[in-house]
């Protein structure tokens, strides 16, 4: 009696992983996409958070801080351009996540203690997955068309 082995043959396995493989190549993109996705959530929710705090510290103390930490929670928001104590004013930037790593500036908030008034840009040049997906929102959109949030002129 002959007993008969049972395994797969060579072209099974190929059909396999060509099978895997073009799952994978089907796949991987669309996570990469919604990963994406949500670091562009994040960002819309953080920059919505920035200019919220930020006004709410105005209307409290009547003035804005040099120190951008007492203003705003977020943490990828930095002062490009530094407090100017003899006009009182700077330049706060947002930076959103780089596809490798790091971060990239993508929109600033301009602010004069003098008029309390705010007014929101973008950041100009190429950008990555993030801060492009960011700056094409609706709602992020219509945030750049405001020009004054707080104070009585209009830029």
């Amino acid at each position: 009696m002959i007993k008969i082995k049972k395994a797969f043959t060579i072209i099974e396995l190929v059909f396999v992983i060509v099978i895997i493989g073009i799952l994978s190549a089907v796949m991987i993109p669309k996570l990469i996409a919604t990963r994406d996705d949500a670091k562009i959530a994040v960002s819309l929710s953080e920059v919505g958070r920035m200019v919220s705090e930020i006004t709410i510290y105005y209307t409290s103390n009547a003035h804005f801080d040099e120190n951008i930490a007492n203003m705003t929670s977020v943490k990828d928001a930095h002062y490009t351009i530094g407090w100017d104590n003899i006009s009182q004013s700077g330049t706060i930037t947002y930076y959103t996540p780089k596809n490798k790593g790091g971060l990239e500036p993508c929109m600033t908030i301009s602010i004069e203690n003098k008029n309390g008034n705010m007014s929101i840009s973008n950041v100009l040049g190429q950008h990555e997955n993030v801060c492009r997906g960011l700056q094409n929102i609706d709602n992020y959109k219509k945030l750049l068309r405001t020009t004054s949030l707080i104070g009585n002129n209009i830029f």
